[in-house]
């Protein structure tokens, strides 16, 4: 799971055009380390979005509208 993490961290970000080293991405989704500057943030960020994901699935309805509603609330 932790490669799935690592592997969906880094093509989500590199899509947005925030890219870094294997390393720095290994090093901040495992959290032992923290960001540097604003891209690495984004990384973090990703990675807390996952975990939550990960440990709530059962708890997350998937309906259009919830969806919808989180997305907007992130913007």
């Amino acid at each position: 799971m932790e490669i799935a993490k690592i592997q969906s961290t880094e093509a989500s970000n590199a899509i947005e055009g925030i890219v870094t080293t294997n390393t720095r991405i290994k090093q901040l989704v495992e959290e032992k380390t923290t960001p540097k500057n604003r891209d690495e943030e984004e990384i973090a960020g990703y990675r807390d979005v996952l975990n939550i994901i990960h440990e709530s699935f059962d708890m997350i309805p998937i309906i259009q509208n919830y969806i919808l509603r989180e997305e907007s609330e992130c913007s």
